[in-house]
């Protein structure tokens, strides 16, 4: 008897209407917290690993990797939860993607108890033998990247009810609108080595899927940053067991809920910038700078289009899922459906085709060294001015 039909491609719409109804993700805006706490991190981290831990796998630009140096555990290469030196990292199984959700709802490592009827699906491939099936959805991919940090990038990690997390694994069709959730909520900036999505290789019904509101619960903010002290004191004291920790490390000081002070605000980024020598406005701030950029290369090419636009300064150049610049009229509605202005709508661009554009007003620290090391290669004069 020869073996049966896997049927599983028949059934890829009805199983995606399914799975996407089922799926939890984590709010973009926490993403974003995330990814400015690894910026402001990096240097204790970098200070940390040494030698011993290639830091670039983990917190590159746009990174939401929670604990860096933490990769899958094999049974066959350690012991986990532990340093592993040919690994150059710590291993684990999903106890520590697991703390990512647990601290999010309960404010404690502990609680996995209570996501019983759940399992986590990593939506992109957290292992270098895994990635075969991303090269085909990404115009550009890069072999000599390791996708370590993705095994706990908050990001990454999508509550599924049991039992429903095979398909994620299977199928390509799949995977492909996970893929394409995952693009439209958080940008290109979190995954390492990959950009330039193809869209036109996801499903025409995609539009259809009704996907699940991303989860922010009201204390969200506390028990991320709770979280990633947390994380600190762990791959510490892991690493202090493999005695390779340096002297003079620093954590932060720790307290219990019960007596802990309300935390002081972190000081805004106040850096002004100088666009070939004079002001760019609005206080000449990050989003003020990206604007002046584009509306000056807007006039020095008088006939660029939006899509062409769209090519000289990429989405990635910003990692989130707003990119650079987007059409007026998608700018507007999009800032209606976040009730937040992630573009500058009251101050657009015009182009000579009767076009409208206006400028994404997510920068940071983070990512707007990526656009102005673009907007330097364009030939564009910028310099900072440091005012914290």
């Amino acid at each position: 008897m020869n073996i049966p039909k896997n049927k599983i491609n028949d059934f890829n719409k009805s199983l995606a209407i399914i799975l996407a109804q089922l799926a939890y993700h984590i709010s973009p805006d926490i993403v974003r917290h995330i990814q400015e706490r690894n910026y402001t991190d990096r240097a204790f981290f970098e200070e940390l690993f040494g030698n011993n831990i290639n830091i670039e796998n983990y917190l590159f630009d746009g990174s939401d990797c929670v604990f860096p140096g933490v990769r899958r555990w094999d049974p066959k290469k350690g012991e986990k939860r532990k340093y592993n030196k040919s690994y150059k990292a710590i291993i684990d199984d999903n106890g520590f993607p697991r703390h990512i959700w647990c601290y999010l709802l309960y404010g404690k490592s502990s609680g996995w108890k209570n996501f019983k009827e759940f399992e986590l699906a990593h939506i992109f491939a957290h292992k270098e033998v895994e990635t075969g099936v991303e090269k085909n959805y990404f115009e550009n991919f890069d072999d000599k990247v390791f996708p370590f940090a993705q095994f706990t990038s908050a990001s990454n990690v999508v509550l599924l009810p049991k039992g429903t997390v095979r398909p994620t694994d299977n199928s390509t069709v799949i995977k492909s609108i996970f893929y394409k959730r995952h693009i439209d909520l958080y940008g290109e900036g979190t995954i390492n080595g990959r950009s330039g999505f193809k869209f036109n290789n996801v499903p025409d019904w995609y539009s259809e899927l009704i996907w699940n509101d991303p989860i922010k619960p009201d204390n969200w903010k506390q028990n991320i940053d709770d979280l990633l002290d947390y994380r600190k004191q762990r791959i510490v004291d892991i690493l202090k067991k493999a005695d390779i920790v340096p002297d003079g490390i620093i954590l932060p000081k720790s307290m219990s809920k019960e007596t802990r002070k309300p935390s002081k605000k972190r000081e805004k980024d106040n850096t002004k910038y100088l666009l070939n020598g004079q002001p760019v406005g609005d206080n000449n701030g990050k989003c003020a700078l990206v604007r002046a950029v584009v509306r000056m290369y807007v006039e020095q090419n008088p006939d660029i289009t939006t899509r062409e636009l769209k090519e000289i300064f990429p989405d990635e150049l910003n990692g989130t899922k707003f990119g650079v610049i987007n059409t007026y009229n998608d700018a507007k509605r999009i800032n209606e459906i976040e009730l937040s202005p992630r573009y500058s709508i009251k101050k657009p661009i015009d182009l000579n085709n009767d076009e409208k554009i206006a400028v994404c007003t997510q920068w940071h620290p983070g990512n707007i060294t990526k656009f102005i090391k673009r907007a330097k290669k364009l030939g564009f004069d910028i310099i900072e001015q440091n005012e914290m």
